[in-house]
């Protein structure tokens, strides 16, 4: 996916909505339908080209994680995907 000159950001925001799972607590890939799981997958896709050119679409948005258990992979994997869209993270791995 390619940002065009007919792309508006508010599409991106759109598609956030569809994937009805902001205000949810996700800990099993169990909990989305499969419905939901490709709405995601979707809107991950267009928010690539927003990290590929450098727009900070998330800039003065905090992520905050809560982690139980030892997890670098999983931590690391969403610290770095919110650094790239210009967000910031809050981690606490040992509450």
């Amino acid at each position: 996916m390619v940002l065009t000159s007919e792309f508006a950001p508010k599409d991106i925001y759109t598609q956030i909505e569809r994937t009805g799972i902001q205000g949810r607590n996700l800990t099993f890939i169990d909990d989305l339908s499969p419905d939901e799981l490709e709405n995601l997958f979707f809107t991950a896709e267009m928010l690539e080209p927003f990290w590929r050119s450098g727009l900070e679409l998330l800039r003065h948005r905090i992520l905050c994680t809560l982690f139980f258990q030892p997890s670098t992979r999983t931590r690391f994997s969403h610290e770095t995907a919110m650094y790239r869209l210009g967000g910031n993270v809050l981690t606490e791995s040992n509450p």
